[in-house]
């Protein structure tokens, strides 16, 4: 059980472009987004380094991804890693190279 429930996504009709954006990229609105909603700022702040991070540049997207990845297991946390996981395998990185990381 979460020490903090998600808001529905009509308790923030503010953030609906945000969380419309988030659900045609991932698919699905991550119930971390629903619970940072709390803190607006902290919403904001987070869209924006993602924005940043996953935006156009000169490292590869896949890369991007494993990067997330690998940040994400060696912190332990497997909701991240679900979502990273996804992520990788969407950005065109194959799916052997996701489940053998560590050996690459």
């Amino acid at each position: 059980m979460a020490n903090l429930e998600p808001l529905s996504r009509d308790e923030i009709p503010e953030f609906e472009p945000l969380l419309e954006m988030v659900e045609a990229v991932m698919g699905f609105v991550p119930n971390s987004m629903l619970t940072m909603a709390r803190w607006p700022e902290l919403l904001n702040s987070f869209a924006g380094l993602a924005a940043v991070v996953g935006g156009p540049g000169s490292v590869d997207r896949g890369l991007k991804h494993l990067v997330a990845l690998m940040a994400s297991r060696a912190a332990g946390c497997r909701y991240c890693q679900a979502h990273t996981s996804a992520g990788a395998v969407g950005a065109g990185v194959p799916e052997r190279k996701v489940a053998e990381l560590w050996e690459f």
